[in-house]
């Protein structure tokens, strides 16, 4: 039995295609328009954009104790969540689309927030004090698992 789970994930490449393709076009019609340094200057906020975007990390971390996470660069000290803080938890489909309008740090009125990267699965946690939080998961057997032999009730998907 494992007594510790980790996870990290990041946002789906093909935002990062898209991106790119972005970036050639808009970086194109710039120097077309006016090849000078000011286009650069208008490019590089663009760029370093691009680079936050691929920095993005979510790491969830479950141990006996609670559930850590941190999404960097929004959240750089792991939060811990308390098992004895948390009223139900529920592990199913997540679909970034249509109830997070998207990946990454997310706000949903039905939810609550979200950290939603290119996962499958997501942990659906509502705390004791009504707080509701979407935490997207790899390997959703194992967390199960995980879950299960150290004595945590989840709530099973409908």
């Amino acid at each position: 039995m494992k007594s510790i789970i980790r996870e990290n994930s990041k946002l789906p490449t093909f935002i990062f295609i898209l991106y790119a393709v972005q970036l050639v076009i808009v970086s194109f019609y710039l120097l077309q328009k006016e090849p000078s340094l000011s286009s650069w200057y208008k490019i590089a906020p663009i760029i370093i954009l691009g680079i936050v975007l691929m920095l993005f990390r979510l790491k969830v971390e479950f141990t006996s104790t609670g559930l850590k996470y941190s999404f960097f660069p929004f959240i750089l000290l792991p939060k811990t969540i308390q098992w004895s803080d948390i009223n139900t938890i529920q592990i199913k489909k997540a679909d970034a689309l249509s109830n997070f309008f998207g990946w990454g740090v997310r706000y949903s009125k039905d939810y609550g927030w979200g950290y939603i990267t290119n996962c499958e699965y997501a942990i659906y946690v509502t705390k004791k004090d009504k707080k509701r939080l979407v935490i997207s998961i790899k390997n959703k057997e194992e967390v199960v698992d995980f879950l299960a032999k150290n004595n945590i009730s989840i709530t099973r998907e409908n």
